[in-house]
């Protein structure tokens, strides 16, 4: 099928994929140190000073981590070689760490944009003083609306789509993690099918808007070259495969305002170039994983290797057919909301305010009134 053929919906997953969605191993268990545990929850706050729950934070964290390595490790399949699996291996580790940094950033913004708007921003030099001083406007917040619930849960991990969307609707938080699948090699891949859903249902409940799958494909397509050195000097390269990240948009919420909070999908895998690949052109393998010169700057020689192999493309037009093929290896799947940066805000409010402006005054003249339009006088 398609990506024409699609419905217009989200929710409408790919088939599942004939080479990266086995059965999950025998001796694979989830997570059970939280009931009810939920596959796709968002990655918690991470940090003693900022969230106080942090203790409990950190034991489910490491549980959770536990649970999962096997999937990136003894049951990882036996056709992928070794280089890939170190390289997908490593980038989980990374992943985790960088998702929690952001979530921490996000929560952190939040109370030095309070304090900020009330000109306290610069209360304390002592790190610690500053965050408590973030955390005690944020509280006052939160006291305000009612949400502190579902500020608990966010700093716990617990908290639901629709409970995210609360607080960044009705709140100054900015950003935040929605949903989170870790799918190394396609397993647990049908949680991602569930998280969708689940933010579907979500942005529905606040009256926003799911965006029809046409217009949804993915944008900001990165690729990451995994190079190995050929010589002890560091001075020769070689490409044993891509991380590529990519994103589109599900939809998007607004606030009271009239701001909106954008919901946004972001997908990671890993893109194979070995020889055991079936899928990937045998040429274009062969001419990526040729060692090249990099004399400290491997930048430049990598994109004379793109313009005589045209690998950006290729690849980049695989993720956006969503191929179903062996050297394409589905590794995770986010969710993440974030609001409109404010002058993208003011300036469509701008625009909108505009053509609504013309329509009046073509409706004005066309109803007849002797072709005399007064705008901006009291009459």
């Amino acid at each position: 099928m398609s990506h024409k053929d699609h419905l217009p919906s989200v929710l409408d997953n790919a088939p599942i994929s004939r080479v990266w969605s086995p059965e999950l191993p025998k001796g694979f268990a989830e997570p059970a140190d939280r009931e009810p545990y939920v596959p796709y929850e968002p990655t918690p706050i991470s940090n003693a000073v900022l969230n106080p729950m942090f203790e409990q934070v950190a034991a489910h964290q490491k549980n959770v981590a536990s649970a999962l390595a096997p999937l990136f490790d003894a049951y990882a399949p036996e056709t992928v070689p070794d280089d890939v699996r170190a390289m997908i291996s490593l980038d989980r580790l990374t992943g985790e760490v960088h998702r929690s940094t952001k979530n921490l950033f996000a929560y952190s913004a939040w109370g030095e944009s309070l304090l900020k708007a009330q000109g306290l921003n610069d209360v304390a030099a002592d790190y610690k003083d500053i965050e408590e001083a973030r955390l005690g406007i944020i509280a006052s917040e939160l006291a305000a609306t009612g949400l502190g619930g579902e500020r608990d849960k966010l700093l716990l991990g617990t908290i639901t789509p629709y409970e995210v969307l609360n607080l960044l609707r009705y709140t100054s938080l900015e950003a935040a993690e929605i949903t989170k699948v870790t799918h190394p090699y396609g397993y647990r891949m049908a949680y991602v099918k569930e998280a969708r859903k689940a933010v579907d249902g979500a942005i529905i409940a606040h009256d926003g808007v799911v965006l029809p799958r046409v217009l949804s494909t993915y944008q900001k397509i990165q690729l990451q070259p995994n190079f190995s050195y050929y010589d002890e000097q560091g001075k020769v390269l070689g490409i044993k495969g891509f991380l590529a990240t990519y994103k589109r948009p599900l939809g998007y919420v607004t606030n009271p305002e009239g701001r909106r909070v954008n919901i946004i999908e972001r997908q990671s895998a890993a893109l194979r170039i070995d020889e055991g690949s079936q899928d990937i052109p045998k040429g274009l393998a062969h001419d990526l994983r040729q060692p090249f010169e990099s004399n400290n700057d491997w930048s430049r020689p990598l994109d004379e290797l793109n313009k005589r192999t045209m690998y950006q493309d290729f690849f980049e037009r695989s993720i956006q057919e969503d191929v179903d093929a062996d050297f394409l290896v589905p590794l995770s799947t986010m969710v993440y909301a974030a609001a409109e940066p404010r002058e993208e805000f003011e300036a469509r409010c701008e625009y909108e305010r505009t053509m609504t402006a013309k329509k009046i005054a073509k409706a004005t003249i066309a109803s007849g009134n002797g072709g005399m339009l007064f705008i901006g006088h009291d009459t």
